[in-house]
């Protein structure tokens, strides 16, 4: 119920009598959307996770926003879960950049593992990779004079931005497939 009242407070502020009526409407339902996301998140194991939280971490309203030059309601501000992946983007960035540096027994925490892994109970906590990995990733393959691979690298079909953006990937999969040997992976 707070978490209703908190989203009315929100769009009273509009002056639009018409928007602040169709907005009041919808507070019900968006308080009960943050419920079940709050009770996702405790079967999670995020504790004692509540809708007040989720309405904290994910949703900004701004009743008098100006978007494409309409005024309304609008959610103009970033949820923190985006400002955690930029932190993770701009991390695993400077890892790739500097991956020269990395020694190849090292392991590289990519990110956290993100909410769709746990609500498909694959709980990795950590995604991981180690220096020779990536940086076999960045390498170029190498070939004999017959074209037979010698020495393995991805760098010709896995480009450094692709490589960049590995955590957003992860975090925005398109589809989660179950393997042969019983263990998911993300694509």
């Amino acid at each position: 119920m707070m978490c209703t009242t908190k989203v009315v407070k929100a769009i009273g502020e509009s002056t639009d009598r018409k928007q602040r009526e169709t907005a009041k409407a919808n507070a019900l339902l968006m308080a009960q959307h943050a419920d079940v996301m709050a009770q996702y998140m405790r079967q999670m194991g995020e504790g004692g996770y509540t809708a007040m939280d989720y309405f904290r971490d994910s949703v900004r309203i701004n009743m008098n926003a100006v978007l494409e030059n309409q005024k309304g309601y609008n959610q103009n501000t970033k949820a923190v879960w985006e400002s955690k992946l930029d932190k993770v983007l701009s991390d695993w960035a400077n890892n790739v950049d500097n991956a020269n540096n990395i020694g190849s027994k090292k392991t590289i925490d990519i990110m956290d593992s993100p909410l769709v892994f746990k609500l498909i109970n694959l709980d990795l906590k950590k995604i991981k990779i180690t220096g020779g990995v990536l940086h076999k990733i960045l390498r170029s393959p190498v070939f004999d004079s017959n074209g037979k691979r010698i020495l393995s690298g991805h760098n010709d079909t896995v480009s450094i931005d692709m490589l960049k953006q590995l955590p957003n990937t992860i975090a925005n999969p398109s589809a989660i497939f179950s393997a042969d040997n019983g263990k998911k992976l993300s694509l």
